[in-house]
């Protein structure tokens, strides 16, 4: 297969994000690069979240590129490559929550952190951590999280997985702006209620921008807002008919 990423394979690591961004610090230079492990210590998500990742279960792994187009519809190829390579191992429906991590009915399969750094208004280079809940049987009670296991079946190999992304992720380079809106929207879970600067509105997503902005069906009529202004309560009240 083409590769777009130069691939490094760590044994154990405390989190792929931070290592990832240390390497860059030393080199600015570096091509684009995707750091994955087996086993991750320390890894964190959105506003610091943990990641727990047990040892050879999940698929812990950050890469560096350097798009040449908005950070929010670069972050959207991204969520829209990692639910096509999961879709294939899953039985269950699934949801982009916004903003970009994974879900079925059952609880989180896969978190998506973006992370950047820029030179004045221009941007300089972006990081995706990503984690996959593959093979775990089980979870914490108090964990409401589900893996490809338990979905439906794993693949073979986490590699495979890797594979599947970086094909994806070529894939979806090509796509043009208003199809990624499209297919982002089409992917979320779109039922509110929301919060929006901690007030609470009810209404239903009705579509996603590029330029990270959401539209909103509301009573009083249709709302534009700010993606980042957005919160959306999880999990959601109720589910759809499986």
């Amino acid at each position: 297969m083409v590769k777009q990423f130069r691939r490094l394979y760590l044994k154990e690591v405390d989190s792929t994000q931070r290592y990832l961004k240390e390497l860059y610090a030393a080199n600015p230079d570096l091509p684009p690069t995707l750091v994955w492990t087996t086993h991750q210590t320390a890894g964190y998500g959105r506003k610091g979240a943990p990641w727990i990742a047990p040892p050879g279960k999940s698929l812990p792994f950050s890469f560096l590129d350097r798009p040449q187009e908005p950070l929010p519809l670069w972050s959207a190829r991204i969520a829209l490559s990692l639910y096509e390579t999961v879709r294939p191992y899953c039985f269950s429906p699934l949801y982009l929550k916004w903003p970009n991590d994974l879900h079925a009915p059952s609880g989180k399969l896969s978190g998506i952190l973006i992370e950047a750094q820029w030179h004045g208004s221009s941007l300089a280079v972006a990081f995706a951590g990503i984690g996959i809940n593959v093979y775990q049987a089980s979870f914490p009670p108090d964990l409401r999280a589900t893996s490809l296991e338990a979905l439906g079946h794993a693949p073979p190999s986490l590699e495979t997985l890797l594979d599947a992304f970086e094909a994806q992720y070529l894939s979806w380079q090509d796509v043009s702006p208003a199809d990624v809106e499209a297919s982002f929207t089409a992917r979320l879970w779109r039922n509110g209620p929301f919060y929006i600067n901690g007030q609470q509105i009810e209404g239903t997503l009705l579509a996603w921008k590029s330029d990270g902005t959401l539209l909103i069906s509301t009573s009083r009529g249709p709302l534009q807002v700010e993606g980042h202004l957005l919160h959306l309560p999880w999990p959601p009240a109720v589910w759809p008919s499986i």
